[in-house]
């Protein structure tokens, strides 16, 4: 599974040496939670439900960190922060789905700027 989730998630790194340097571990459930995700996919309302439409009831301080070379679909964290407001949309360069691993020294530091600035409040 370790070996699957590396090729997997290679894709989505900027710099794919992030992705053979994982260390993925599943507890012995992981199979039927997998089954159970797998059924979820299956239905088809999941797959067309659309997030979005209810973004707007977020009140909160909201932070929307994206990596610059992201295989999410273009526009996508862009129509989130839209949809949120107040929010904050940061794109850290060079870096793909998970900024927290091929940017941490740009990412936690941002992160807790942002708790602490939001527990000010």
């Amino acid at each position: 599974m370790a070996t699957f989730f590396r090729l997997l998630f290679r894709g989505m790194f900027y710099d794919k040496r992030y992705a053979d340097s994982l260390t993925l571990e599943f507890d012995s459930t992981y199979v039927s939670k997998n089954a159970m995700v797998q059924q979820l996919y299956g239905d088809s309302t999941i797959r067309t439900y659309d997030i979005h439409v209810r973004l707007n009831v977020i009140t909160c301080p909201t932070l929307i960190i994206a990596g610059g070379e992201d295989a999410v679909a273009p526009g996508t964290n862009e129509q989130i922060h839209e949809s949120i407001r107040g929010s904050r949309y940061v794109t850290l360069p060079h870096c793909g789905h998970f900024p927290f691993i091929e940017a941490g020294e740009e990412f936690f530091p941002l992160v807790q700027r942002f708790l602490e600035a939001a527990n000010a409040k």
